[in-house]
């Protein structure tokens, strides 16, 4: 599954560091809310959704860099599993079935609040958005955790509440389930991602799955 707006609600440590980095430029807060739905798109889509979009490349890769320096001193501080999120890994740990994440989010930063949580079984991969030469929505980091934990990607599904977790899943060969609990804009039309289902709360996998299987 994805880490952010999938897995853990992590906008509740990145936007007001965010917002420590606007502060720390003189510039104008962002609206939590706002900012919330554009978590899971990455730290240079929510420097450019505080700062503007007309930044210099050089601007712009300072503010980036400078979120993440920040960020990286206290990842999960306030970071919690989605509600539900912990009932759905118990139920894959009682069946033995092997979790994992694939995120965009720098690999030294999902193992930081990885290793700062408590699961009843650990995540039998993590592939960072750094841990291959590419990411999302390319499928190889997909591919690459359905190496890792030596299942078929035809026999995985992934859980995500980005397109291109979609897209990915798609590319992978394996189920793709929307998570509509994510970071996702109300108005977001979730029929345009093409996944293979939508859920509204961790514990309808259990279902799906049950279905699946």
């Amino acid at each position: 599954m994805d880490l952010d707006g999938t897995l853990a609600d992590t906008a509740r440590d990145i936007i007001p560091i965010l917002n420590a980095l606007c502060r720390e430029e003189n510039h104008p807060p962002i609206d939590y809310d706002t900012a919330r739905n554009c978590v899971s798109q990455g730290a240079r889509a929510m420097v450019r959704l505080a700062f503007g979009e007309t930044l210099s490349d050089e601007r712009e890769d300072h503010l980036v860099a400078r979120l993440l320096e920040l960020y990286a001193e206290a990842p999960c501080r306030e970071t919690v599993l989605f509600d539900g999120m912990m009932d759905l890994l118990e139920f894959l740990a009682r069946n033995g079935t092997p979790w994992g994440v694939v995120t965009n989010k720098a690999g030294y930063l999902a193992e930081a609040i990885l290793e700062a949580m408590d699961f009843p079984a650990p995540p039998s991969c993590v592939i960072g958005g750094d841990t291959l030469p590419h990411r999302k929505p390319r499928p190889e980091p997909l591919l690459e955790a359905a190496r890792r934990i030596e299942v078929d990607a035809q026999h995985c599904l992934f859980l995500g509440d980005d397109p291109r977790d979609m897209q990915a899943a798609r590319a992978a060969g394996m189920t793709g389930v929307i998570a509509a609990f994510g970071y996702i804009r109300p108005e977001t039309d979730l029929s345009s991602w093409e996944g293979d289902a939508t859920i509204q709360h961790p514990a309808e996998l259990k279902s799906f799955l049950n279905s699946s299987s």
